[in-house]
């Protein structure tokens, strides 16, 4: 059992976005979370590739800091319900989802769904959006890179590896969840729900 409030943050940020900053740095400190802006200053033209290098350089801060399990968050999170006080972490997933999207983009993504691993998680396949994941070891650190790398390799949405990645790796996703959404116009109808909300179409 781990104390919320102790999982530190680690939150994307450009320097040109000043306004997130400010508000992330508000949203964070009234939670009482124990927060660090990483900017994400990449001058790559390439838009999903800018995101996957600013992924990358969250994680390697939070494997320096050497404090797990750690949140990755991008800087347009925010919450859909109140955080629990407390969480069980299941040492043997990759990846805990904290954030999830309904987003179907075809091609090679598998669909959404969720199905039943233990009494407070749902494994979790083919979901998109990266803005909420917290990483429970170094192996799932290592992961998390990896599939960053392979993303910038093939020009491509890292969500969409780990959509991929999740018919064969364990993501779960917490069942009082998801807690986190996107709150610009484009992916908050995609990201704002709760999986008691949505069970029936997505559970397998």
């Amino acid at each position: 059992m781990i104390k919320v409030k102790n999982i530190p943050v680690y939150y994307l940020n450009p320097d040109s976005f000043q306004d997130r900053r400010k508000m992330m740095d508000e949203f964070l400190t009234n939670l009482n979370l124990n927060f660090e802006r990483v900017p994400s200053n990449s001058t790559n033209p390439i838009r999903q590739i800018r995101i996957s290098e600013g992924f990358i350089k969250a994680v390697d801060l939070g494997i320096k800091r050497n404090n797990y399990p750690f949140l990755i968050l991008e800087d347009d999170a925010r919450l859909i319900k109140e955080l629990p006080e407390t969480i069980n972490i299941c040492k043997e997933v990759k990846l805990i989802y904290w954030g999830a999207s309904t987003w179907e983009c075809g091609g090679m993504k598998p669909n959404l769904s969720i199905s039943e691993y233990n009494d407070d998680y749902y494994r979790l396949y083919g979901s998109l959006g990266c803005h909420a994941i917290l990483i429970i070891n170094k192996e799932a650190a290592d992961h998390f890179i990896d599939i960053n790398k392979k993303a910038i390799e093939k020009g491509e949405h890292c969500d969409i590896y780990f959509a991929i990645e999740s018919q064969k790796e364990l993501y779960v996703t917490p069942k009082d969840g998801p807690y986190f959404y996107q709150n610009d116009a484009h992916t908050e109808p995609i990201t704002k729900f709760l999986w008691n909300e949505l069970q029936k179409k997505y559970y397998k």
